[in-house]
């Protein structure tokens, strides 16, 4: 059983100004303060059944849907049990529940000033300081070991038996007995039992303060009033210097006569950098018709704040090691684009682009086996186990990396059916198809690497649209294509190469009536087709790894505007 309450809040303030002093000079700026806050308390318990030798799952019929035989009957709650673990190392249960706070407050100050040199030529400069203070604060449960349950409190008083889920995946699936949250805190007293942090290193404690001023300066033209030709576009470059100051939690062994045997000190990190970005877009117009554009570009993202918050710790049962790093640089890429646009016809559109980006840096998180004394926790952290300083750990870290080139190409259709006779010239449909390729240099261990597509992008995706569209009544079909694609690389299997999503086909379709110029109905279906999401494992054997089924969504609404 898992219980999530969640709580989003997001607040915001700004203040705009915008002032002209004469024809040709404008100043304008604003300055703004917003705050995302969510607060999660997610508890998980778990009743085990041990011995269940009867237990059997097979892939034969179906690679996506195996057949499950439990073994057991697992709607008797008096098979199952909840406590601490038996003296030979039976598992009787899990228990676990945080208590997590993450701050997002973000404050913005800019200013811009525009002078119109000459007619359609302008001159922009601006300038922008902004700051990020993130916060992650997160506290568990100081054990996670089940404890006996009162006198008198059963599994069967603590249960309840799931309904239907016995008739989903044509009745592969099976009812099962589940902890009912509510009656689960009442009779244990969770509000009673104990969380820490920083004094037994659980949860999180960590930060980052992001400041980062930029300033900029550009140029916006237009031809058409003083050469034969319309070219149109702005050009420019921006500087952006980045400061951070980062603190997070290190697993350290406790002192003498501490409740926990290890806790949390904080390490503070400080770094800066400094990025130049300049871009220009250009659109040309060769015909009324015919418009030609391109654009370059600099760009960066930066990392994520969970990867910077600089933390580390170790689990000792199945030996790994888990770090961050507040030292990574953003990612980096020059990007370069070029389109051709045919307006053949009132709202008609067929345009076709090419897209290329050299990306110079990639963050990927990384793997490599470290005897324990070497990966820079403290070896009392050891006490009372079982392992030695030279014990191997799977250590994984987020670093920089070597990118690799993007590259592909874009055709889009709009075209209504005007051309069409009577109530035919209501109809339409959009196009598009995407075809990408990539090459990313992936660090598969300190000596070996692999060359591998972009994670999380297909190399083909397509989407197709039919409508009927007049004064009282529209209606539309959208077909949605995605090719396969990788999830990640390497998997974190050791028999594996990379994990991936299979492709994918989903269809949509929504339909709308007027009643008056006051009211609509809406009417909406999604994945009319029943697509299911399929993850697999490895390549080429490309083993199930997980299925969501979605199911179809039917929604209907009414539009009132007044």
């Amino acid at each position: 059983m898992q219980q999530e309450k969640f709580t989003s809040t997001y607040r915001q303030v700004n203040l705009n100004l915008d002032h002209r002093f004469s024809d040709t000079v404008r100043v304008y700026g604003l300055a703004g303060i917003n705050q995302s806050r969510l607060d999660v308390d997610r508890l998980q318990v778990a009743i085990d059944a041990n011995d269940t030798r009867d237990f059997s799952i097979d892939f034969r019929d179906n690679p996506d849907i195996p057949k499950i035989g439990y073994g057991i009957d697992t709607t008797n709650p008096a098979l199952f049990q909840y406590g601490p673990p038996l003296a030979n190392g039976d598992q009787r249960g899990q228990l676990s529940n945080f208590i997590r706070r993450n701050t997002i407050t973000s404050k913005t100050f800019e200013l811009n000033g525009e002078w119109e040199a000459a007619p359609d030529f302008t001159l922009q400069i601006g300038g922008q300081y902004r700051t990020n203070k993130y916060t992650a604060r997160e506290r568990q449960l100081a054990t996670n070991t089940p404890l006996a349950l009162p006198s008198g409190v059963t599994l069967a008083s603590l249960t309840t038996v799931t309904t239907g889920i016995g008739s989903n995946l044509d009745g592969l699936l099976q009812d099962f007995v589940s902890i009912d949250p509510e009656k689960f805190r009442d009779a244990v007293g969770l509000d009673n039992y104990v969380y820490c942090s920083l004094e037994c290193a659980k949860g999180t404690y960590g930060g980052v303060d992001e400041k980062y001023a930029s300033g900029y300066a550009m140029v916006k033209f237009n031809t058409a009033n003083s050469l034969p030709f319309a070219l149109r576009g702005d050009a420019g470059v921006r500087y952006v210097h980045t400061k951070l100051d980062t603190y997070g939690p290190i697993t350290s062994a406790a002192p003498a006569g501490s409740l926990y045997p290890s806790r949390f000190v904080i390490s503070e990190v400080g770094r800066s950098y400094d990025d130049w970005l300049p871009s220009a877009n250009l659109a040309l117009d060769i015909t009324p018709e015919l418009i030609a554009r391109a654009s370059v570009a600099r760009v960066m993202s930066r990392p994520a704040y969970g990867q910077l918050i600089p933390a580390g710790s170790a689990n000792l049962v199945i030996q790994t090691a888990t770090f961050s790093n507040p030292f990574l640089e953003p990612i980096r890429a020059n990007t370069f684009d070029a389109a051709l646009e045919w307006y053949f016809a009132k709202g008609s559109l067929i345009s076709v682009a090419y897209f290329y980006k050299n990306i110079e840096s990639y963050i990927q998180t990384t793997s490599q086996a470290v005897a324990f004394q070497d990966i820079g926790l403290p070896l009392t952290l050891l006490n009372g186990t079982q392992l030695r300083p030279t014990d191997v750990f799977t250590v994984q870290r987020s670093n920089n990396t070597e990118g690799g080139p993007l590259r592909g190409f874009e055709v889009n259709v709009q075209l209504p059916f005007t051309f069409l006779p009577g109530v035919l010239r209501n109809f339409g449909a959009l196009g598009n198809f995407t075809r990408v390729r990539s090459n990313i240099n992936y660090v598969i261990s300190p000596t070996l690497s692999r060359t591998a597509p972009l994670v999380g992008l297909s190399p083909e995706t397509a989407s197709g649209t039919l409508y009927y569209e007049d004064d009282k009544f529209s209606i539309r079909s959208t077909v949605n294509y995605r090719a396969a694609f990788l999830t990640a690389v390497p998997s974190g299997s050791v028999d594996a190469d990379s994990t991936a999503n299979a492709s994918s086909i989903f269809v949509d379709a929504s339909a709308s009536y007027n009643l008056n110029e006051h009211i609509k109905l809406i009417a909406e279906v999604s994945n009319i087709t029943d697509e299911t999401n399929r993850l697999t494992v490895d390549t080429v054997r490309q083993d199930p790894l997980y299925t969501s089924y979605f199911g179809r969504t039917y929604a209907l609404a009414v539009n009132f505007q007044f």
